[in-house]
């Protein structure tokens, strides 16, 4: 017979073989509770990345609007395209290439 406490983080049984798959089952919970929540930073991280992203194109979007240059504009996107700790994050290719895409729109829109 198999019996929980509360939490129903200890058991009591007469099968060592129940015991063991159900730490074994605790344990994975724990680490899927863990991946869960680096995802979730992740995501975070990657949604701060993209909103900085969207910033900069509105920004350089006024100055390309207001007479400024194709240089400032084009910094202006670079920067916010840098990807601190690049390595660390799947999505960080992605992000680059796009920083690449938005220059070379950049680069169309200073050679008409």
């Amino acid at each position: 017979v198999l019996s929980s406490s509360e939490r129903g983080q200890s058991f009591v049984s007469k099968s060592r073989e129940v015991d063991t798959v159900v730490t074994a089952l605790h344990h994975n919970m724990d680490v899927l509770k863990k991946q869960k929540a680096m995802v979730v930073e992740s995501m975070k991280s990657l949604y701060k990345t993209i909103h900085n992203i969207t910033g900069a194109v509105a920004q350089a979007t006024d100055v390309l609007n207001t007479g400024g240059g194709t240089e400032i504009a084009k910094e202006m996107v670079r920067s916010a395209c840098a990807v601190e700790n690049e390595g660390q994050n799947a999505w960080s290719p992605a992000i680059v290439d796009l920083g690449e895409k938005l220059e070379l729109l950049l680069n169309a829109k200073s050679h008409p």
